[in-house]
């Protein structure tokens, strides 16, 4: 994506031998100073927008109704240095453009919200339809539908 600063390299976690007392009774025998073996983190698909595949996790309803992109890292501020270095895993997103013209204006390649979404009341169709989803799925409780969709409803104003 253009004008996005993205990490030079992933965060990989070592896995560290701390001594035998460790799995046990949590005492630190041995400092490891380094590490041969680490955790390889895998990542599912993604869709032209760079937002993760439906086939390749489950997405919760922003996620499968964007109004942005989603990322699963966050770029240290340039003011602090390291600017291509990963400040923590907590996620981002990169909202889209209103409209094509926007996105035109700003060579961002990726859907507009205008491109996705008739109106307002679409988005909230397709947001109610991608909870129903999850519900259905089993992998959302029906009493937290309502909440789930308050969620879309305090992103009305991104439509005006």
């Amino acid at each position: 994506m253009n004008g996005i600063s993205h990490p030079s390299e992933i965060y990989r976690p070592s896995h560290n031998n701390y001594g035998s007392r460790w799995i046990e009774e949590r005492i630190i025998d041995e400092h490891p100073t380094s590490s041969d073996h680490f955790y390889n983190p895998l990542v599912p698909a993604v869709d032209a927008d760079n937002n993760d595949l439906g086939h390749s996790t489950i997405l919760p309803p922003a996620t499968a109704v964007p109004l942005a992109t989603f990322t699963s890292w966050n770029m240290r501020a340039p003011e602090t240095g390291a600017e291509r270095s990963l400040a923590r895993l907590a996620g981002g997103y990169i909202p889209y453009a209103k409209d094509t013209v926007n996105a035109l204006a700003n060579r961002d390649q990726r859907n507009s919200i205008g491109g996705l979404y008739r109106s307002y009341d679409d988005y909230l169709q397709k947001y109610g339809a991608a909870t129903d989803r999850l519900i259905s799925d089993g992998y959302l409780l029906p009493g937290f539908k309502e909440a789930y969709m308050n969620i879309a409803r305090a992103m009305e104003n991104v439509f005006e």
